[in-house]
């Protein structure tokens, strides 16, 4: 195991490896697969648990829309319609249909080498939907100040919201919830069983 390589990239890189190794065994370049003769990473168990409905609630009653609207609004989008990272950092004002109460996922926001943050299509196909615009979110929503044009999350210079300051942000957030730390992705996992709740 490499230090500093999360477990996507690892798998990935041993996938890459098994498929060129296959190839080149069909090719007779070599003559065993040594893929084949080991384990694949492991992927921890605790990687995308869910919260707990306790937890959600914490983080829920933690959340304070009158003191930080957008910060709740980050978190609500993530915890109670499942957005992922780049949906909600890449969405747009215009994407917000207050009088249809609903909330549109057209693009994400993802940080390309060479390029930085730029919006691009959402993961696939099925990304692409609209989701009920729920209370909560669209009193948070309502309450961001500023002109409701272009990104909903902004940096405080006004461009697009670093990924990487949304990690710190979610970290210090669940931190002051009291709530155990989780990838940001446990949120989107948690999503259906909190509604369903």
């Amino acid at each position: 195991e490499q230090r500093g390589l999360s477990d996507a990239t690892r798998r990935q890189a041993f996938a890459i490896l098994r498929r060129a190794l296959l190839v080149a065994q069909r090719e007779q370049l070599v003559r065993t697969n040594v893929c084949t003769l080991m384990d694949p990473p492991r992927v921890p168990t605790t990687h995308r648990e869910p919260f707990t409905l306790a937890e959600a609630r914490q983080i829920l009653a933690h959340l304070d829309v009158s003191r930080d609207p957008s910060e709740a609004a980050r978190w609500l989008l993530a915890l109670l319609l499942g957005l992922r990272q780049g949906e909600a950092l890449g969405l747009d004002w215009g994407d917000v249909d207050e009088d249809r109460g609903r909330i549109h996922v057209r693009q994400a926001l993802q940080r390309q080498t060479g390029r930085g943050l730029v919006l691009v299509a959402p993961k696939s196909a099925s990304s692409l939907r609209s989701l009920p615009l729920l209370p909560q979110v669209s009193l948070a929503l309502s309450l961001i100040p500023g002109d409701h044009d272009g990104l909903v999350f902004r940096s405080p210079t006004g461009g697009p919201r670093d990924p990487r300051a949304d990690w710190g942000a979610w970290r210090g957030m669940l931190k002051s919830a009291g709530v155990a730390p989780r990838p940001l992705h446990a949120a989107r996992n948690t999503a259906g069983a909190l509604l369903h709740a």
